[in-house]
């Protein structure tokens, strides 16, 4: 009987969690050029556009060292993530800002497809100075284009480790997705909207990008322990609750009766 309760609650509760699909993973374990090395999951890092300078690379300790400006990259998707209302993009990684400068520059996106044009780059994450000395923000943003804005969070510290969840919502109906950023578990940016007149994606998401900014825009930065799924969002089905429920007491029931 226990065995039969177990099996139920997992096939219960298996139907109203949600379903996440990794599509792209890199623990960054091999030192050298990232551009031509492979993930454990997707890709390979190819070079975004012609520039060619400071080359995106993993160092000794195993991260992604970003400086100021420079070369870029992206991994293709080991498939494709459905814009589909109801879905969630989540990206994770751990972060170590060094340096930001002048009003701040983003860092990593999504874009489809894949080694698109710069408008086809979303969500966008930034990092600008922050409001105390020794400290920087992080911003988010759907896409640019018209009156599109970073929404930013409050004061972290340069030169600490973050363990960093972005999470992209796709809403059904037009430039109404929301964006999400989460800090060492806790909530940083929540639900900031698409904004801006550039169209949201069509159908999919296919890559992420990793980009060094403006020569006097962007952060100097390590990345390590990058993942990127794309979930099925879903809140458990009260009749499924009400099932468990009933399981769990007719369990208890039976132990008494022995």
């Amino acid at each position: 009987m226990k065995k039969l309760f177990v099996f139920l609650a997992i096939f219960m509760l298996s139907s109203s969690v949600a379903r996440a699909d990794i599509v792209l993973s890199d623990d960054f374990s091999t030192p050298g050029p990232l551009v031509g090395s492979t993930p454990d999951v997707g890709g390979p890092w190819t070079q975004t556009g012609a520039s060619v300078v400071s080359p995106l690379t993993i160092n000794g300790s195993n991260q992604l060292a970003m400086v100021s400006t420079g070369q870029d990259a992206f991994a293709a998707f080991s498939a494709p993530v459905p814009t589909t209302a109801g879905t969630i993009l989540n990206a994770t990684f751990t972060l170590n800002v060094s340096a930001v400068q002048g009003a701040g520059d983003y860092f990593f996106h999504f874009m489809d497809p894949a080694a698109s044009s710069t408008t086809s780059f979303y969500n966008r994450i930034f990092a600008r100075p922050g409001v105390g000395a020794g400290t920087f923000q992080l911003g988010v943003i759907g896409t640019s284009g018209g009156t599109a804005t970073p929404t930013y969070g409050t004061d972290l510290l340069l030169n600490q480790s973050y363990a960093i969840s972005s999470d992209w919502n796709f809403v059904a109906g037009v430039l109404n997705d929301t964006f999400s950023i989460g800090v060492d578990g806790a909530s940083y940016i929540a639900n900031a909207v698409w904004g801006g007149t550039n169209a949201e994606p069509a159908s999919q998401v296919s890559a992420a990008n990793f980009r060094q900014g403006g020569a006097t825009t962007g952060a100097t930065l390590t990345v390590d322990n990058l993942v990127v799924n794309g979930a099925t969002a879903a809140i458990p089905e009260p009749s499924s609750l009400i099932l468990l429920s009933g399981a769990v007491g007719l369990v208890g029931l039976m132990r008494r009766r022995k």
